[in-house]
């Protein structure tokens, strides 16, 4: 597998790095440590000066790269059994289409973003790269809150909206973590509003992992609440949940969930990692 981690060096990007380490360290993957330098140049700065700035910097990123990735390792200690392969990359250019094109070029299986958690919208959470990237990238996203307390995944909830893609979207998200014997809690919340059509498509998608379980530990869950959102949260919560699956999800649906005009408990789940399952395409 390989994972591809941008990172701008911040205490978010150093907590989610762990998770990075530990995740590649389980699957014998290899990291890509990217940094991205956007070039800022003044108009009445003469080019040779703006490239030799630029040559700077592009030093200074490799001198950081190395010490943010010593100090990943220093972090984890003993939990790193055995250290993953890192190439570091350092380039410059637009954050969002540099990360694509760097997920073509190696052809990632992952990625892995920290994020931050202290403001109320969309973009201030997660960042116009995070966000971006969640748009436009073609294979599944990581979002590692800031405040995500590191440790290992066990217990991971895949949150759904009954697709069709369902069946195939749970079966790549326990690829990805196959090496850590994950129990994976598949939920649907409805309003009591919903079409029966949607009921009996959700039932059987449980019938099919149960006449097919592939080796699978998995539990499902058909709830009903007023607050679709707050049950997630609620149910995150009370399974004590290391990992929030949901795939395709759309932006409207990410704004509800780490809206800052929830309440207490909600804000909690913000903690818990984020896994965007993505079309390929």
């Amino acid at each position: 597998m390989k994972i591809l981690f941008p990172t701008d060096f911040s205490v978010p990007a150093q907590n989610a790095f762990q998770h990075a380490l530990l995740l590649a360290t389980k699957s014998k993957a290899e990291i890509t440590l990217l940094h991205v330098i956007y070039p800022v140049v003044d108009a009445a700065e003469i080019p040779v000066f703006a490239v030799r700035a630029i040559n700077d910097q592009i030093e200074t990123a490799k001198e950081l790269a190395e010490i943010f990735i010593d100090n990943g390792k220093t972090e984890l200690g003993e939990e790193l059994t055995e250290e993953p392969s890192i190439t570091t990359k350092v380039v410059v250019g637009a954050p969002v289409s540099k990360i694509r094109q760097e997920v073509k070029d190696i052809d990632a299986d992952l990625i892995i973003m920290g994020t931050q958690g202290k403001h109320s919208t969309l973009e201030k959470i997660m960042g116009s790269v995070s966000t971006g990237v969640i748009e436009k990238a073609n294979c599944p996203v990581m979002l590692v809150p800031e405040n995500a307390k590191f440790k290992m995944f066990h217990s991971v909830v895949y949150a759904t909206d009954v697709e069709e893609a369902d069946p195939f979207e749970i079966w790549k998200t326990s690829n990805l973590l196959a090496p850590l014997s994950v129990i994976i809690r598949v939920l649907h919340v409805s309003t009591g509003n919903e079409s029966d059509s949607k009921q009996e498509h959700f039932e059987k998608l449980k019938k099919y992992f149960e006449d097919n379980p592939l080796g699978l530990q998995m539990q499902f869950y058909n709830l009903r609440a007023s607050n679709v959102e707050e049950k997630i949260n609620e149910f995150l919560y009370d399974y004590d949940a290391d990992l929030l699956v949901m795939y395709r999800p759309g932006k409207s649906f990410l704004e509800r969930i780490f809206s800052k005009s929830y309440t207490k408990a909600m804000a909690r789940k913000t903690q818990v990692p984020l896994l965007v399952m993505k079309d390929v395409v």
